[in-house]
């Protein structure tokens, strides 16, 4: 493994190959709740949305959306929270959750 990366990082190709892997598994993944006609003016970018099986949820609002997922990193053993950057109808958002 080691050396495959190395061999990939030389030849300045492993960004590439890793965004075509990524954006491959994608397309398993569903992302509804984030184009819900009430969520569209959460999201700073159309396309950019959190999966339904990994997205963030607010706490004690009505609509839960947030344009965020949780990520575990079992070899880490920690967790990230991956998320754009707040708009201004959503800046609260992300204090208050």
């Amino acid at each position: 493994m080691d050396q495959e990366c190395e061999d990939i990082d030389s030849e300045g190709r492993w960004r590439q190959k890793l965004y075509l892997e990524i954006r491959n598994q994608s397309h398993e993944c569903s992302y509804k709740v984030a184009k819900y006609p009430e969520n569209r003016n959460r999201n700073r970018y159309r396309d950019v949305s959190p999966f339904d099986h990994s997205r963030v949820k607010l706490e004690s609002t009505d609509n839960d959306y947030i344009n965020a997922s949780l990520v575990v990193m079992e070899e880490a053993q920690r967790s990230y929270i991956l998320t754009q950057g707040p708009l201004r109808n959503t800046c609260g958002h992300f204090w208050g959750s």
